[in-house]
């Protein structure tokens, strides 16, 4: 199977002039979301293990060039993010108070029912990898609720502050327009 970047256009790729001014951009929108002196990133540990466990979605914003920041499943949208020592991930992205279908059967949903319960969610699973002098993190997408990103590579800019994990995407199209999503997860406890 050959692997293709999605989304195919418009895209920056890591090795072009544009690439660190495009990261240094994402890291800065990254940290905006913690205090100064709010602590120290966890090290480094060359084997993802800093990566491994269950997250919890905390906020996920949409940013465009122009500086509008949206959120595409609501501010108070809910997620799973997990990854596994074996080099597998998933993630579950929802909006919530999606309406239920009338019928009670998932196969016999109307038209609206159905356009609400897929535009309100978001899944995929596959495996992944880390670079962490780059401060990536690729999810190799073997399967996707959108199945456009199925057998794509997407790349995220990771840190880890204070317990929490932010997540950045280079700029992708969404909804017509080409956004920056940044995602911010707070790993689970027992």
């Amino acid at each position: 199977m050959t692997r293709t970047a999605y989304p195919t256009t418009p895209t920056v790729r890591l090795s072009s002039p544009a690439a660190p001014t495009l990261r240094s951009r994402v890291m800065l929108a990254l940290s905006i979301f913690f205090a100064s002196g709010a602590g120290d990133p966890t090290p480094p540990d060359g084997n993802g293990s800093r990566f491994w466990g269950t997250w919890s979605l905390v906020s996920w914003e949409a940013r465009t060039a122009d500086g509008t920041v949206t959120h595409p499943f609501g501010k108070d949208a809910e997620g799973r993010l997990m990854y596994d020592p074996g080099g597998h991930m998933m993630v579950q992205l929802m909006q919530r108070g999606r309406p239920a279908f009338a019928s009670n059967d998932r196969l016999a949903g109307t038209p609206a029912e159905v356009k609400a319960a897929f535009e309100g969610s978001h899944s995929y699973y596959g495996t992944y990898e880390v670079d962490d002098k780059k401060g990536i993190v690729t999810h190799h997408i073997q399967g996707c609720s959108f199945p456009n990103m199925t057998g794509t590579d997407q790349k995220r800019f990771f840190e880890f502050r204070d317990g929490r994990l932010l997540l950045a995407t280079p700029p992708m199209v969404t909804g017509g327009k080409e956004r920056k999503h940044v995602l911010v997860w707070k790993k689970e406890s027992r």
